[in-house]
């Protein structure tokens, strides 16, 4: 992947110009939770797990701050624009609409998606999800949102009961959670949607390789010595 890079009026086509180059997928996040964007109160999912009840800071809603209409239009610009392999994090952060993401990945080829940060959401829809999984299982791919140190029984359990079992009413793994222990993304139980195999394994790990194809050696020589 490209280097993580935070990009405030800059421009970026230079970016994505030197990914091509070097046949480099970019992996890019480019909004926020919707949440973010709806007004501060008890019907904003976010208020009610916590966020906002001391400062306002971090949401949106008539500030200025470009809508989500506005940020999801540069980014079609882009994934027009570039032929690039782009990867959307947080499923491009349209978890809440999967028709959105659908429209998505129907119209951009070079397009696809990771669902970190997103399994709470996923899981409150499990037909609909179920469904989604398997017609687009080739731009799937599994992500962690980066923090390596989260315990496998809170975290990674939640993820496998999700992806690998009909499971139901159990809790989604907490991304971060408020002083007092809140989970900030949704007060709910998600259910499980049981993918078959071999939608598993690309989502799990052949799609990344994919997009990286020289971490193909080493990992098929790891899962070799694991048989």
């Amino acid at each position: 992947m490209c280097p993580a890079v935070w990009i405030r009026n800059l421009p970026v086509d230079p970016i994505w110009e030197m990914c091509a180059k070097y046949n480099r997928p970019a992996m890019i996040h480019v909004t926020h939770s919707y949440g973010r964007f709806l007004p501060i109160g008890p019907e904003n999912e976010r208020y009610e797990a916590g966020l906002w009840r001391r400062s306002p800071e971090g949401n949106y809603y008539q500030t200025g701050h470009p809508t989500p209409e506005v940020i999801e239009k540069a980014r079609e610009n882009r994934h027009a624009k570039h032929d690039r392999r782009f990867g959307n994090a947080h499923f491009a952060m349209l978890y809440y609409d999967m028709d959105k993401v659908a429209t998505l990945l129907d119209s951009f080829p070079n397009a696809g998606i990771e669902l970190s940060a997103t399994v709470q959401d996923l899981g409150c829809a499990p037909i609909i999800i179920r469904k989604f999984f398997p017609k687009y299982q080739d731009r799937i791919l599994l992500g962690s949102d980066g923090n390596p140190g989260r315990s496998i029984d809170e975290f990674w359990i939640a993820h496998w009961r999700l992806l690998e079992t009909f499971d139901e009413h159990f809790d989604h793994p907490a991304q971060l959670r408020s002083a007092n222990g809140a989970p900030l993304h949704g007060r709910w139980s998600i259910y499980g949607i049981r993918l078959p195999d071999d939608v598993l394994r690309k989502a799990y790990y052949a799609n990344a390789l994919r997009y990286l194809p020289a971490a193909r050696p080493p990992f098929e020589k790891q899962l070799a010595a694991q048989r």
